[in-house]
């Protein structure tokens, strides 16, 4: 056998067997029709609310209401939600789409996984959905989903995102919470006061056209400016009555080891007290006065308000 009739046998062999694997591994063939696919939003901004309810061993485990309202997106009707959660569950909504449908084969094994758990998700507004949300493909990157009156469910995902649907539309509350503990704009703050434990006390006052540090004169107007702009957002890591549920009785019993009482210009004092940890030295216990929820802050987000009032001197 001559070297190009070798050659020509090998490249037949070799195209035959991409042929055999391209029929056995191939996707079956789809039966998806419109309402399969019928996922992803056009307009989010029209979103009037969004239900999260969560479905383990066939049950209900929890629920959750995400509503826009004129002040914003609520949580429960309860809470204030996270600008940045809610954002990214509309780009999750704006950008969700099929990445392939299932092979006839699988088709009512993934019934069966969807049947057994999934998150339900709800979206009202003018483009209303409902679709359950599983977990993550076995094979390829995706998740299990299944668009309610569909006739199959599908791998789905993100494009550029994680492709594990389920972490966008968690049904744990604080997941949702805005936590943060200051989101100020500069110029609505009235007076600062602020006792920063060792490193001293110090109030700050503003007016129109007047920015001082009370009793320090020759404080440095850009220093004050860059301080009051880190009361933008300052947040706490979390929520911990439900972890440490005696802590903030106990420590109500003491003093605080710092303090920051904000008051804006309609006269709205915030005041935030804050207590050290023996047990974990990167974090404080805390609350704010009037809502007595426990916050876990981490000092890197508290620690640039606690300065010492020479720090405003340049020294």
């Amino acid at each position: 056998m001559n070297t190009v009739t070798r050659n020509t046998l090998l490249m037949t062999a070799l195209l035959l067997g991409l042929v055999l694997w391209w029929l056995f591994n191939r996707p079956g063939p789809s039966t998806l029709d419109p309402r399969d696919t019928q996922v992803a939003l056009h307009d989010t901004a029209a979103v009037r609310q969004v239900r999260l309810i969560r479905f383990s061993h066939k049950k209900e485990k929890s629920r959750l209401v995400l509503e826009r309202g004129p002040a914003g997106w609520t949580v429960n009707g309860q809470y204030p939600a996270r600008p940045d959660k809610i954002e990214l569950l509309l780009t999750a909504l704006r950008r969700l789409e099929v990445r392939e449908p299932l092979h006839p084969n699988a088709r009512s094994t993934v019934f069966g996984y969807l049947d057994e758990s999934h998150i339900r998700v709800e979206v009202d507004g003018p483009e209303p959905r409902t679709f359950f949300v599983g977990e993550q493909a076995a094979v390829g990157q995706g998740s299990y989903l299944l668009v309610q009156g569909a006739q199959s469910p599908v791998i789905a995902h993100l494009p550029g995102m994680s492709p594990y649907l389920k972490p966008y539309f968690s049904t744990f509350v604080n997941d949702w919470r805005d936590n943060r503990i200051f989101a100020l704009n500069p110029r609505e703050i009235y007076r600062l006061e602020v006792n920063a434990g060792p490193l001293g006390q110090f109030a700050i006052d503003q007016r129109p056209g007047y920015l001082a540090l009370a009793g320090f004169p020759q404080a440095d107007p850009a220093r004050l400016r860059r301080y009051l702009e880190r009361y933008r957002s300052v947040p706490a890591r979390g929520f911990g009555d439900r972890e440490y549920p005696t802590v903030r009785d106990s420590l109500a019993r003491r003093p605080p080891d710092a303090s920051i009482a904000v008051r804006d210009r309609q006269g709205y004092v915030r005041r935030l007290v804050l207590y050290n940890r023996q047990d974990d030295l990167n974090t404080r216990f805390g609350w704010v006065e009037g809502e007595n929820e426990l916050l876990i802050v981490q000092h890197f987000a508290l620690d640039s308000l606690l300065v010492s009032p020479a720090w405003f001197l340049g020294r």
